[in-house]
Formats: structure tokens, sequence, C-alpha cells
């Protein structure tokens, strides 16, 4: 049984996008990506593979927490962010800014 009633997921509503139009050549860098990725496995790699197959943003995929993942019912909840903030005057130290 669906959960989604009325555009809504439990009560929240379901954020629709406007269809984007593939051309050939972007579905088959896509493809070249994605089997990419499978074929080499690693944590950036996973990140890249999650970021493709879900639109998640990076933010989003490292704030992930075990909990957050259903497997049995193939479910990722998408609750939290993580930022990161640039300083320019901290590139390559291990300063933090004050």
């Amino acid at each position: 049984m669906s959960q989604i009633r009325h555009g809504k997921l439990h009560g929240r509503p379901i954020i629709r996008y406007p269809e984007q139009r593939w051309n050939d050549t972007r579905r088959e860098n896509i493809k070249k990506i994605v089997d990419y990725v499978i074929n080499n496995p690693s944590p950036r790699n996973l990140d890249i593979l999650l970021t493709i197959c879900t639109g998640m943003r990076i933010g989003e995929i490292c704030a992930l927490l075990w909990e957050d993942i259903d497997l049995d019912n193939r479910v990722i909840h998408v609750n939290k962010t993580i930022e990161r903030i640039y300083y320019p005057d901290n590139v390559g130290s291990d300063k933090k800014k004050q």
C-alpha cells in the first residue's frame, strides 16, 4: 500500500520538479559514470552514485545516519543537511577561524 496520499507523504508535501529532457549524450555519460563507480567502490564513489540515482545533494548525503536508511522498504529519509563554510584565509592550514 502506498504511503502517498493527496500529494503528501506521511503528512509532508511532496516536492515535484519539472521533468528534464535527457539527450542521448547525457544518458551515455551518466551510464559511464555509474558503471565506473559501481566497478570502483569507495566512499567517494558511493556519494557520487547516491547523488546521481537519488538527486540528493552532497550535504544531505554527508548528514545521513544509518537510522535514516530503511533497506527493507528501500527508502532513505532525508531530514537534515551539513554545510561546509569556506574561509579564504584558512586554506591549507589546520587553524580554525575565530
